[in-house]
């Protein structure tokens, strides 16, 4: 029996209802209920409606019975890591917004209104606040120094640790070098999508992009959890002259003060990181950012998340080398570059991209190119339509294109980043020009096979998903937007 047969089953057993009642009630054949009870037949999401307001469920209620009946279909790893990463970019849309996400005034969080006695050597400090203000003076202190530095092994869904280094970089701007490493949990016996990797992953990400390339996470798979319950400091972080030491359950700290300790752990930290992965690769600057997009080319298929639908890949090759400005420093190596880049988006047998209304907008307005606005002489008025009508030939024939548009009244696309993916090449995010924390374009690529594997599923789905128009929606708004512009140029 499924969890949606079960859970409809305790619906039932709870309201003292029969099958036979339930089919009255809700107007659903009584042996199509049987059935899906059993889990012998599945039903229409229109029957799943009608038993919601059948059997007058609570909004808790009916919103578990939907995931029930979601999982029916896809499994409960990948439902859950679709959610995970729809929530990740969501919450992204803030990070350009010069908000810190999340909302923790550490202002107000003063680490001075710890005794004095707690910042001493081996001084076992208990409570989850008291551990969070040690760990932000241990920080703060560190942040003074030159050369700043923290290595530290503190998992990444330590809410606390990552919403104030998040803080550190974004509000406060802090030159810290900090490299994490972090256990991903994995069991031997499961198949299933670690989804472990995919939530590491989403809360690294964001400390990722407003770090300036600053913080640098590792990760090693784990199938054992005995060593959290053996050694009661089985976390570290160390700075230039302390080593705070954490229980797993972030209840307890001791802190150790002089060189000599942090010469130990350092070394330590070092062997255990020998022994790890890199979680991600980063770039930065025209030519290496050019050089990425490349590393994640697919000759087969390739998925685009986008603001602006790629215009440029419907320019030819000549095209591409008129628009280049002539005054951009390493032109003819740039300038190759880009034609060998979008000489290979257009040979891809399928390429898949999902971009945002108000991308097309900006484009048809401004005229810019979003990745790289520098680099691309004026495009015209005329040129625009011109290239907004082969975009529209393009997903007509859906011969080699497949284009999708975000539906913006239930999800929002962070419109700063271009995120690319295939199930060869790993995963690819780049932030473009419209990204506001630093003047480079920063590019992080991810190759552990979890992570990418969850997001290439994400995007396989987008095409039939809520969050994104149908193809029928998408050209007709592509087509209302041309003659929108062609009427306003016509004058």
């Amino acid at each position: 029996m499924s969890q949606f047969g079960k859970y409809l089953r305790e619906l039932l057993d709870e309201r003292g209802i029969s099958i036979s009642e339930l089919s009255r009630m809700s107007g659903v054949e009584r042996t199509t209920l049987q059935k899906s009870i059993t889990g012998s037949r599945v039903l229409s999401r229109d029957a799943v409606e009608k038993l919601i307001w059948g059997l007058q469920l609570t909004v808790e209620e009916s919103e578990k019975l939907k995931y029930c009946y979601d999982i029916l279909f896809v499994g409960e790893d990948k439902y859950k890591s679709r959610a995970i990463i729809r929530r990740m970019l969501e919450n992204l849309c803030s990070l350009n917004e010069g908000a810190v996400l999340p909302e923790r005034e550490f202002e107000r969080v003063s680490a001075r209104s710890l005794p004095e006695r707690s910042l001493q050597e081996n001084t076992l400090i208990t409570g989850k606040n008291n551990v969070n203000l040690l760990i932000q003076s241990v920080f703060e202190r560190e942040i003074k120094r030159k050369n700043a530095e923290i290595e530290m092994t503190l998992p990444a869904d330590m809410p606390f640790v990552s919403e104030y280094l998040y803080y550190l970089y974004k509000k406060v701007g802090a030159d810290i070098r900090i490299t994490q490493i972090i256990a991903i949990h994995r069991n031997k016996k499961e198949k299933a999508l670690n989804l472990h990797s995919v939530e590491c992953f989403a809360n690294v990400l964001p400390l990722c992009l407003v770090s300036n390339r600053q913080y640098y996470p590792y990760y090693y798979y784990d199938s054992s959890i005995a060593s959290l319950y053996t050694d009661p400091f089985p976390y570290f972080a160390v700075t230039g002259e302390r080593v705070l030491c954490l229980s797993a359950d972030g209840e307890k700290a001791l802190l150790l003060e002089g060189e000599e300790y942090s010469r130990f752990y350092r070394k330590h930290f070092y062997m255990l990181k020998k022994q790890c992965h890199t979680l991600v690769h980063y770039s930065g600057g025209l030519i290496s950012t050019l050089d990425e997009y490349e590393r994640i080319y697919d000759p087969d298929d390739l998925y685009a998340c986008t603001h602006q639908p790629c215009f440029a890949c419907e320019y030819g090759d000549d095209d591409i080398r008129k628009k280049i400005r002539k005054d951009i420093p390493h032109r003819q190596e740039v300038t190759e570059l880009c034609v060998g880049w979008l000489s290979k988006l257009r040979n891809i047998k399928m390429y898949h991209s999902v971009f945002k209304a108000e991308g097309v907008i900006s484009f048809m307005e401004e005229g810019k190119i979003d990745d790289f606005p520098e680099l691309v002489e004026e495009i015209t008025m005329e040129e625009r339509l011109e290239l907004l009508k082969s975009l529209i030939d393009s997903i007509e024939k859906e011969e080699r294109t497949s284009a999708r548009m975000f539906n913006d009244r239930v999800f929002s696309y962070p419109s700063f980043i271009t995120l690319c993916t295939s199930l060869k090449t790993g995963m690819g995010i780049f932030t473009t020009s419209r990204f506001q924390q630093g003047g480079l374009p920063i590019c992080v690529h991810v190759q552990e096979p979890d992570v990418s594997e969850a997001f290439y599923d994400f995007m396989l789905n987008l095409p039939s998903s809520e969050i994104t128009c149908s193809r029928e929606e998408t050209l007709a708004y592509l087509k209302e937007i041309y003659h929108k512009y062609e009427k306003k140029l016509r004058g």
